[in-house]
């Protein structure tokens, strides 16, 4: 019996491939499959913005999920399987692509070294300057770790704002309850801290008294759920490491 594949099983593929290149890549953001960024050398200012959306097949949606894309940034790929073959349907689909103007990825998920194949370059181009760019920037360099998987579905994201809550509850974790005032200049914890806790998203945080919050049971268990784990070890990672800003007591 033949292999299943799932769009997952390129996501690790295609971020060696610009990773290698150097880049700093993150899977689901804001939609996106797969996004890539680069730094200029000298500045450290953005000098390119990829997106690629991955799909098991050619398709409709898949055109449709990179034209969308097109208005963050003019690299945009799709990425699909390697063919079997090449045969008349596979070059209609590379010609397509083209007069789009958008780039061709292919993965070898029929092979053991699974390598990524640049088919078509997209256009040439920069990151557009717009709030939907801006807004997928942001989300970008709110992130500590690359801990989704580009083409998940049916499964917890972890996005900035989690991320930013989760390094609130593993401080709290080891202190017990504090004021966002504590959290933010003692700890090290985002500037939005108190916004976090007092609006209270996830049901993660409680009262502790005035101006002062703790860890929720949902909290507690938010830092054993297996969804975060990554996130939650490089924050207690960080935390024996006093690398944002913990003081030991």
């Amino acid at each position: 019996m033949a292999n299943k594949f799932y769009e997952t099983d390129m996501y690790e593929p295609v971020k060696g491939f610009f990773q290698a290149m150097g880049y700093k890549v993150n899977g689901e953001v804001r939609g996106c499959d797969v996004t890539a960024v680069r730094y200029g050398e000298t500045d450290g200012s953005l000098a390119e913005l990829v997106v690629v959306e991955m799909k098991m097949s050619f398709c409709l949606q898949l055109i449709y999920q990179a034209l969308d894309r097109l208005n963050v940034t003019a690299q945009v790929y799709m990425c699909v399987p390697r063919p079997a073959k090449i045969n008349g349907a596979y070059k209609n689909m590379v010609r397509l692509v083209k007069r789009m103007g958008l780039g061709l990825l292919t993965v070898a998920l029929d092979s053991p070294a699974r390598c990524v194949e640049v088919i078509l370059f997209p256009q040439e181009g920069k990151a557009r300057d717009n709030k939907e760019s801006r807004s997928l920037l942001k989300e970008i360099m709110g992130r500590a770790l690359d801990s989704n998987t580009g083409g998940s579905t049916r499964r917890k994201l972890n996005t900035a704002f989690r991320e930013r809550a989760i390094k609130i509850l593993c401080v709290l974790e080891k202190t017990g309850p504090l004021s966002a005032g504590e959290l933010i200049h003692r700890h090290g914890c985002p500037a939005d801290s108190y916004l976090i806790m007092y609006r209270n998203y996830y049901g993660w945080f409680c009262r502790a008294g005035k101006g002062i919050f703790g860890l929720s049971e949902a909290g507690r268990q938010a830092l054993e759920d297996p969804a975060f784990a990554e996130l939650v070890a490089y924050y207690k990672s960080c935390l024996l490491q006093s690398t944002f800003g913990w003081e030991s007591k």
